[in-house]
């Protein structure tokens, strides 16, 4: 009887290892796929089948120590299997990073349309504001205050301009400084909306230092596609959108990808001033070769660091 049983779970056993290279075979394919759903599922499977073929083994150890069997024997036998698991856990593990990355981009996606509708409504708001002004000065203006209405309008205009605080950060603290404020800011939103366990907690690490990063170079790029000077650049550098949608300089150097920035932005300045500083001030010749190092800032003489 003992035997029929050791034979029975040797097979279960057997049955649950091909299941599980089977599902550790079709993982590479499953990613490719990319699809969320089916990537969660997949993960579930290959966790129940190592749940499954490891209570198998603790059986059949079981009942390979009351036969008397070799330790060493056994010992071999469970390292073999070991290994077949700890493949399965690799895959786990890569499978669980996709979602992650998954799940971050989605957030950050989210995060993204909310600040740009935000930022669409304050424009419109700011537009009937400026129409509203314009509509009354017109009824009470006469050719005596003509003169006076136009003053009245480049400064409300100058205003308009000035009143964008993401700049201002940028002429008030050195860049780095402004990363980390905007990466505390972007913690505190994500964490609100998180459960009290899922929340992210200790410092702020260099993940979310370069998402920040990202973000004022999609900004500085985005603010400057309708001037005449980024078209004129788009169609010299051959500018072309990467993975993260920032722009880089294609040009004919393979595999070498500069980030544009536009030296008519003032975030050109902020990362030039960061250059300078990192270098020790150690002249044009050295500022100029850091900020090359990984982006391209146009006319880079103009940026007043």
């Amino acid at each position: 009887m003992a035997e029929e049983n050791d034979s029975k779970s040797s097979v279960e056993l057997a049955t649950k290892l091909v299941q599980l290279g089977r599902a550790r075979d079709k993982t590479e394919t499953i990613l490719q796929a990319a699809k969320e759903s089916a990537i969660k599922r997949h993960v579930e499977t290959l966790r129940e089948i190592i749940n499954e073929v490891n209570k198998l083994v603790r059986t059949i150890e079981a009942e390979k120590i009351t036969a008397k069997e070799n330790s060493d024997e056994i010992d071999t036998w469970i390292g073999e299997i070991e290994e077949k698991l700890n493949e399965g856990d690799e895959k786990i593990t890569i499978l669980e990073q996709w979602l992650n990355e998954t799940r971050e981009k989605r957030e950050y996606s989210d995060q993204k349309k909310k600040l740009d509708f935000e930022m669409e409504l304050h424009e419109a708001k700011m537009k009937l504001q400026a129409q509203q002004i314009n509509k009354e000065s017109s009824k009470e203006l006469t050719s005596n205050s003509k003169s006076e209405a136009k003053v009245i309008k480049e400064i409300f205009k100058a205003a308009h301009i000035e009143e964008d605080i993401m700049d201002l950060l940028l002429d008030k603290y050195p860049l780095p400084k402004v990363l980390r404020i905007g990466a505390w800011v972007r913690r505190f939103i994500l964490n609100c909306k998180r459960q009290p366990a899922e929340r992210e907690k200790g410092p702020i690490n260099s993940r979310e230092v370069q998402q920040q990063r990202e973000w004022w170079i999609r900004r500085a790029q985005d603010a400057v596609k309708h001037d005449a000077r980024y078209l004129a650049d788009r169609e010299r550098l051959n500018l072309q959108e990467n993975n993260l949608g920032i722009l880089e300089c294609r040009g004919r150097i393979i595999g070498e990808y500069p980030i544009y920035i536009p030296d008519f932005h003032p975030f050109a300045s902020s990362l030039v001033r960061e250059a300078h500083l990192s270098t020790l001030h150690g002249g044009v010749s050295t500022t100029m070769a850091k900020c090359c190092s990984s982006s391209y800032v146009t006319h880079k003489r103009h940026c007043r660091g």
